[in-house]
């Protein structure tokens, strides 16, 4: 890693840090996550499109 790239990643960092900027990922909820029989089946991990990261 070049010294540029180190810089932009530790300014990422500290950006995510002080919340300043949140990193946005992708999400399901059990009505449409596989093997959950439509939401009728709780898998115990809940709401994945609503968790913080």
């Amino acid at each position: 890693m070049r010294a540029g790239e180190r810089t932009v990643a530790n300014l990422y960092a500290w950006f995510i840090k002080a919340g300043l900027l949140v990193r946005a990922v992708p999400g399901t909820t059990v009505r449409y996550r596989k093997g959950t029989w439509r939401g009728l089946d709780d898998d115990g991990r809940g709401n994945e499109a609503a968790s913080t990261c």
